[in-house]
């Protein structure tokens, strides 16, 4: 795993910023579509846009069969479950409460990358790190959000169910490194997209989406391309460059990056809470991403060998 630099730092925060309002699209979307159908929908725009950015920006590149294989693994656990689990949990909580769940991917991909990713070791700093980042984000929410989950137990099980998906996905997607961050976004969206449009038609019904209004296309579209599309190019680009643990930082300022943009553009207050949390966040993401120091008379493992 590569240390964490400035650039690196920014782009997880614009990951974060795109990623964390896909929860509000989705909740302005689920009262009209069934989840399956929002799903779906999110994919075939994310994979539209992908498609059009990697051709226009001559970014493309045929991709061996055995490479789609691995973007068939990726399609589903990093698209198609995750997408369906978000959107069908948020029928039974809040955008909020949901961004606060799904922010404990972190916690799941310090567990599973030492056995997928193989270069990632289980670390004491690492798993403290995870919890204290949950912390913060509980921190950043408040306890309202915490205590609505007593009733919304199915929703929130979907929605751990969509952060664990993604947590074993970015380590997966590490080990795959030689696979350009752009064809990885183009893979999973084709992917995800090829899962989820005959699930939903079969399940839905293939003219579901014909009840959504204006608004409501307009959150879909918003959702597929800012809040999936631009942050999963982004995404993947972080985790070639510094791994599946420190790219699962991303959902941990996914709240924040919520409240904030509640605040610039809605004008709704920023709460004491918001401060608290991200120093809490910023402690767990430099437990998380700092490399443990190497023992005296051991020899630090050569890169080129990994």
């Amino acid at each position: 795993m590569d240390r964490m630099r400035g650039m690196h730092w920014l782009v997880l925060l614009a990951a974060a910023t795109g990623l964390g309002s896909s929860f509000l699209f989705i909740k302005l979307s689920i009262g009209e579509l069934p989840p399956l159908t929002i799903a779906a929908v999110r994919a075939v725009v994310a994979a539209v846009a992908v498609w059009l950015f990697a051709i226009t920006a001559g970014q493309w590149q045929p991709t061996k069969t055995t490479a789609w294989k691995a973007l068939a693994v990726v399609g589903l656990l990093m698209g198609a479950v995750p997408f369906a689990t978000i959107a069908w949990g948020q029928l039974y909580i809040s955008s909020a409460l949901a961004g606060t769940l799904f922010a404990t991917l972190p916690l799941f991909s310090v567990l599973v990358s030492p056995w997928i990713a193989k270069d990632e070791p289980l670390t004491g700093r690492r798993i403290g790190g995870g919890l204290v980042g949950v912390a913060g984000v509980a921190i950043v929410l408040g306890p309202e959000a915490l205590l609505a989950l007593k009733a919304g137990l199915w929703g929130g099980g979907l929605t751990l169910l969509a952060a664990l998906s993604y947590g074993v996905g970015t380590a997966y997607a590490r080990r795959h490194r030689g696979i350009p961050s752009v064809v990885m976004a183009v893979g999973q969206m084709t992917m995800a997209t090829v899962l989820l449009v005959p699930a939903a038609a079969i399940v839905d019904g293939p003219l579901a989406v014909a009840a959504a209004t204006p608004r409501t296309w307009a959150a879909l579209l918003a959702l597929g391309t800012l809040s999936s599309a631009v942050p999963m190019v982004l995404l993947f680009w972080l985790v070639r460059r510094t791994g599946a643990v420190s790219a699962s930082l991303v959902p941990l300022f996914m709240p924040v990056a919520a409240v904030l943009l509640g605040g610039v553009v809605l004008g709704e207050p920023v709460p004491w809470t918001l401060i608290a949390g991200l120093v809490v966040l910023l402690a767990a993401s430099w437990a998380i991403t700092s490399r443990s120091p190497t023992p005296a008379g051991q020899l630090a493992p050569d890169p080129s060998r990994a």
